[in-house]
């Protein structure tokens, strides 16, 4: 089952997410907090599968529960890859670089471009946005 359909461009729900990434998720945001940049930072460049390692090889687990539990993880983090993929085509949304360098496309009167907003951590990947795979640590 895919996901939903984003927001509508022309809702308040569109405008207050869209303003809300503007205003925190921008490389020069003066809103953000230190802690909030550091916890970005920190999950930007990790997954979370860096938990995994800390699951296994625990007294009384056998080898094979563990690779058990292993081998079912990664089947879950590979479906919920596809779905993510899957959903990022059919939906074919634009990413918040792209929406808040062209707001003025979206209909909203409560959204305004930044053709200078740039990302906190990373160059836009080269795939659609919506549904996002933050959740899935696909590193």
């Amino acid at each position: 089952m895919r996901s939903p359909p984003p927001p509508a461009l022309d809702s308040k729900i569109w405008a207050r997410d869209f303003n809300e990434i503007t205003r925190l998720g921008g490389k020069k945001s003066k809103d953000r907090t230190p802690a909030c940049t550091d916890i970005g930072k920190f999950w930007g460049n990790r997954s979370v599968r860096i938990v995994l390692p800390q699951l296994v090889g625990r007294p009384g687990r056998a080898l094979v529960d563990d690779a058990r539990f292993l081998a079912l993880t990664e089947m879950a983090w590979v479906d919920s890859y596809v779905s993510m993929m899957d959903g990022n085509y059919a939906i074919n949304f634009w990413r918040p670089i792209t929406a808040i360098r062209n707001a003025e496309l979206d209909g909203n009167d409560a959204t305004g471009p930044d053709a200078e907003w740039r990302p906190l951590l990373i160059n836009t990947p080269p795939h659609p946005e919506y549904p996002c795979g933050h959740c899935l640590s696909v590193r």
